[in-house]
This record gives C-alpha cells, sequence and structure tokens, in this order.
C-alpha cells in the first residue's frame, strides 16, 4: 500500500523511518557513510535476494529510479529520487564498491550499532568502509573521512577483527595504509600503492572466486579506476564526496 508522503529535513529521522519501511516487509538494511554531508542515503539490503523487493517497495511509494552512467560501474546499486524529498537514496545490493564486494553483510549485521534509531555499521566496520572507499573508489582519502575516521581510532578498536574481515578479501594490505595515512592526515595516495594493493588481491581472488568477479575486478581495477575515478581524485582531496 502506498503511503502518505513526509517531508523530512534531518538525514537521521529520514533514514530510520526508510529502515523502519523495509523492516515492515521484512528487509533488513543498514546505512553507511553517515558521516556524509551530502545530501545521500546509502542504504545497504543485507540479504541481497530480497534487494528486488526492496526497490519494489521504493517504487511503491513513488521514488523512482534515477540512474546515471555511474551504473556502468556500480552494477549493483541504483539510485532513487522522489519530487517531495530533499534526500535521494543510493541502494545497495553488497558491501561493494565498483561491482566488487569487500566485506560481508551478514557479518557487518551482526555487529550492528543504533544511533538516533537508525542501523549502522560497527565502528571497526565503519573503519574498513571508508578505507574501502578511499582505496576502491576515491583513491584518496577525503576531509571528512580523515576527520570521521581519527575520532574512531580514538575509540578501543579491534584490530584483530579489521585484519581478519580485509584478509578474508584479500585487501588487508591496504588497511595498515589507510590507518597510518588516517594518524598523519594524509589524503594522498599513490599511484604505486594503490596498484600494488589491486594486484595483490586480484591474484589472491583468482583461485577462490568466481569467474565472473575476476572479469568485474579486471574491468574495474584496469580500466574504471585509471581511466574513470583516478582523475577525479584531486577534485574529491578538497570537495567532500
Amino acid at each position: 500500500m502506498k503511503r502518505s508522503i513526509k517531508k523530512y529535513s534531518d538525514k537521521f529521522v529520514f533514514a530510520a523511518e526508510l529502515q523502519h519501511r523495509l523492516a515492515g516487509v521484512g528487509i533488513d538494511s543498514l546505512c553507511m557513510k553517515m558521516y556524509s554531508h551530502d545530501d545521500d542515503v546509502d542504504l545497504v539490503v543485507i540479504n541481497s535476494q530480497k534487494y528486488s523487493q526492496a526497490a519494489d517497495v521504493l517504487r511503491i511509494d513513488d521514488w523512482k529510479l534515477n540512474n546515471n552512467k555511474s551504473k556502468i560501474r556500480e552494477r549493483d546499486k541504483d539510485f532513487f529520487s522522489h519530487d517531495q524529498q530533499k534526500y535521494k537514496i543510493h541502494l545497495h545490493a553488497y558491501f561493494s564498491w565498483n561491482t566488487v564486494p569487500y566485506l560481508d553483510s551478514s557479518v557487518l549485521w551482526s555487529r550492528k550499532r543504533k544511533e538516533q534509531q537508525v542501523f549502522l555499521p560497527s565502528l571497526e566496520d565503519e573503519l574498513l568502509i571508508i578505507a574501502v572507499h578511499s582505496l576502491f573508489e576515491n583513491m584518496c582519502i577525503v576531509p571528512e573521512e580523515i576527520y570521521y575516521g581519527k575520532n574512531i581510532l580514538k575509540n578501543k578498536i579491534d584490530y584483530g577483527y579489521l585484519k581478519s574481515q580485509a584478509g578474508r578479501f584479500h585487501w588487508e594490505s591496504g588497511l595498515e595504509l589507510i590507518r597510518n595515512k588516517l594518524n598523519n592526515n594524509d589524503s594522498q595516495i599513490a599511484a604505486s600503492e594503490l596498484l600494488a594493493i589491486r594486484i595483490n588481491k586480484l591474484f589472491s581472488d583468482i583461485f577462490q572466486v568466481g569467474f565472473g568477479q575476476i572479469v568485474n575486478e579486471m574491468f574495474a581495477y584496469f580500466f574504471i579506476d585509471w581511466v574513470w575515478c583516478y582523475p577525479k581524485r584531486h577534485k574529491k582531496l578538497y570537495v567532500a564526496t
């Protein structure tokens, strides 16, 4: 049933209502990157098999699919907008970047926390998200993620968990790199560092994941990253995204 429209001025209130709406039809979700100052809410559907159902719920509530050219590289993510809402929804099927998964949704769900009625990843998982987002999409660390990441590091952090999760997806070599850069307010990541992390992951994955994912990784690591993402990274150092 279509619901009456309520306009939201607060991002957390909007995200909480959105999660509640999906939970009402049996769809669990986590919001990520809520520290961002933009008008997007990134929502990850925990059970990817319910992704299409989640998208249908949004359409029932008059959200319009509004994908752009980034759909070429983010094929497991959709953009939704609403004529009467300030915020946009980025709906994700996985914790993936450029169609390559880097974290286990079920593990993140099991460790979730609640802030202002919104289900969020644990602090450790937020650090992992900052690391992956920086290494495999932005190719630098944007100012808001340096600020938020440094604040997370002031807490008691389970570094063993961080290493095990990054290691499971074969990008652990980038984890300590990002941690050091956060501590040193260093936003730059050298092209040689980025390439080494990608090559290490690709060779580690090659006999452990499906052929389709290897194709996705090669497409992301040797085309999308350098032709699409890398030329834009200097702008991202100054304009938080």
